[in-house]
C-alpha cells in the first residue's frame, strides 16, 4: 500500500494532511460484516529526542473511503504522544499494489 497523507484530510478539520508519503505491507487483515477491510502495522523508530513506536491502522470501506489513524507511543511506557486520524480515498491518498 502506498500512502500520501497530503492527499488526505485531517479528520474533522478539512485541512490537508502532512507532506508524508510511505509504503507498507500488511501480514493480515479482517473483513467485517459490512464489507469493511481493517488492517494495521506497527514499528519501532528513533526520533531526535526519544525512541517511539508508531502504530498505523486503516479501515477501507466498500465505497472506497479509507479511515487512517496514526498513533505515536513512548517506547518506554507506551504513553500516547500523538494520535491523529485522516480521511483518504482509494486513488486519492492511498493506492494498493498486489
Amino acid at each position: 500500500m502506498l500512502v500520501d497523507l497530503s492527499a488526505c484530510q485531517v479528520r474533522g478539520t478539512g485541512a490537508a494532511g502532512p507532506p508524508v508519503k510511505a509504503s507498507m505491507r500488511f501480514d493480515g487483515y479482517m473483513i467485517q460484516p459490512d464489507g469493511t477491510i481493517a488492517f494495521a502495522t506497527t514499528h519501532f523508530t528513533v526520533r531526535p529526542d526519544k525512541a517511539v513506536r508508531e502504530f498505523l491502522s486503516f479501515r477501507v470501506h466498500p465505497n472506497g473511503r479509507i479511515e487512517a489513524r496514526t498513533m505515536v507511543l513512548d517506547a518506554v511506557n507506551d504513553a500516547v504522544l500523538k494520535d491523529t486520524a485522516f480521511d483518504c480515498e482509494i486513488g486519492k491518498g492511498a493506492t494498493f499494489h498486489w
